[in-house]
C-alpha cells in the first residue's frame, strides 16, 4: 500500500480458489464451519460477488444468503445474513462473529431447524488464495489519488477496498481498508472517516469508486 512515508501505491490482486474440504449439509455443520473455516472463506464467500458483478445487487447478496435461502429455505435467516454490512461489522473477525450470532440463536429455535439438504446441495466452502502485484499508479497526495483511483482496474479497488480487511482480522482498529488508512496517514482524518464509512452493499465496484472520489474530492474544497 505505502512505502513507509506518504506514497500510494496501487496494488492488483489476482484471486485463486481453493476447496477447504468443508462442508455443511444443515444450520448445525453450517455453524461449526463457519466457527472453523480461515478467514479467507469467510471473505470470499461474503464478498466475492461484489468482484465478479457489473450491477447492484439488491436481496441476497452472497453466498452464505443465497444457500440459506435457495437450499434450507430460512429466508429469515438469509436476510439477517444479507443485513451483515460494514458499517456493522469493519473487519472479517467481526463479520464471523455475527455469522456465528446469528445462527446460535436460530438454532435455539427447536422449529424445524435440522432440515438436511441432499449430498449435491450442500455448501463448499472455499477461500482465496491471492498474489498481489504492484501497478504503476503511485499517488503522493490526494489530487494524485483520485486521478488514479479513477484509473486503476476494478481488481486493484477490490484488493484495497475489501481484501485489507483479511489484514485487520481480529484487530479492532477504524481504518481497515487500505484507502482510509493512508488517508488518515497522511493528515485528513475527517476524509479518511468518510472513505471508511462507505457501504458497499448495494453499490457496484464502480459505484464505490465514485463514491471514495467524491468524498475526497469534497473533502478537499
Amino acid at each position: 500500500m505505502s512505502d513507509g512515508q506518504s506514497e500510494f501505491v496501487f496494488q492488483q490482486g489476482f484471486y485463486l480458489v481453493e476447496l477447504t474440504g468443508e462442508k455443511a449439509g444443515n444450520l448445525k455443520e453450517f455453524l461449526k464451519c463457519i466457527q472453523m473455516v480461515d478467514d479467507e472463506s469467510i471473505f470470499y464467500h461474503m464478498y466475492h460477488l461484489i468482484l465478479n458483478h457489473h450491477f447492484a445487487m439488491l436481496g441476497y447478496s452472497n453466498d452464505f444468503t443465497n444457500w440459506l435461502r435457495n437450499e434450507l429455505h430460512e429466508d429469515v435467516l438469509a436476510e439477517k445474513f444479507t443485513n451483515v454490512r460494514r458499517s456493522e461489522c469493519g473487519n472479517i473477525w467481526a463479520v464471523r462473529e455475527k455469522l456465528v450470532e446469528l445462527l446460535k440463536k436460530r438454532l435455539q429455535d427447536k422449529f424445524n431447524n435440522d432440515v438436511k439438504v441432499p449430498e449435491d446441495r450442500a455448501f463448499h466452502f472455499v477461500k482465496y488464495r491471492v498474489v498481489v502485484l504492484s501497478t504503476k499508479y503511485r499517488a503522493g497526495n490526494l489530487d494524485e489519488f483520485v486521478e488514479c483511483l479513477e484509473r486503476i482496474d476494478k481488481s486493484t479497488l477490490f484488493y484495497h477496498f475489501f481484501s485489507s480487511r483479511l489484514t485487520f482480522s481480529e484487530k479492532k482498529e477504524k481504518y481497515v481498508d487500505d484507502f482510509s488508512r493512508w488517508i488518515n496517514e497522511i493528515g485528513y482524518p475527517e476524509i479518511a472517516d468518510g472513505t471508511a464509512a462507505i457501504d458497499p452493499h448495494g453499490y457496484t465496484l464502480e459505484g464505490i469508486r465514485k463514491e471514495i472520489a467524491g468524498i475526497v474530492r469534497r473533502g478537499l474544497k
